[in-house]
């Protein structure tokens, strides 16, 4: 039966978005560092070689595909923050020159950034690691009543007491930080 919102066509054409988007990183990354010089001819060679390694790799799609939807709602978030501040009057010249420079944000990110790579690695190549097959050469199911080894690591990462223990281990982290910052050495 069709409906409105149908999205089984979405499934056939993920892989042409995922193509375009790896090709377009991978030329941008090339074009603004200039790894390979100035050519832009050789910046697109590179980038469609390998987007195209990516259209054939299973695993890699499936990753892209995993991973872009986190860190395009990481931007929006940021974009929304950054909008929220200039709503109330801070300069984007501040925002920009003292917010963005700033250790802990830019650290910040970055482990926002390696936390979701790893779930990401965890959900798409999870079945696929090592030591999950007998002397056979058969696959070990690691699966319960509840689900698999992969969903069990996840579920115990994303369970409230532990977000909740991690959010005040980072707490604690930035007020001994601030506070240490602050302090007066005694003569």
């Amino acid at each position: 039966m069709a409906t409105v919102l149908d999205i089984s066509l979405l499934k056939l054409i993920a892989p042409i978005f995922s193509f375009i988007f790896v090709f377009t990183l991978v030329y941008a990354v090339m074009d603004k560092f200039k790894l390979v010089g100035d050519n832009k001819g050789i910046h697109a060679a590179i980038a469609f070689s390998i987007a195209m390694v990516f259209m054939f790799a299973g695993d890699a799609i499936k990753f892209v595909n995993f991973i872009t939807p986190w860190f395009i709602i990481m931007l929006i978030v940021g974009m929304f923050i950054i909008t929220f501040f200039v709503f109330f009057g801070v300069s984007t010249k501040t925002i920009g020159e003292q917010v963005m420079t700033d250790p802990r944000v830019v650290w910040t990110i970055i482990i926002i950034s390696i936390i979701i790579l790893f779930v990401s690695i965890g959900q798409v190549f999870g079945s696929d690691l090592p030591g999950q097959f007998d002397e056979n050469g058969q696959r070990i199911s690691v699966e319960n009543d509840s689900g698999t080894a992969t969903s069990e690591g996840l579920q115990a990462i994303v369970h409230p007491r532990v977000l909740g223990a991690l959010f005040l281990l980072v707490i604690a982290a930035f007020a001994i930080r601030l506070i240490s910052e602050n302090v007066v050495p005694i003569k």
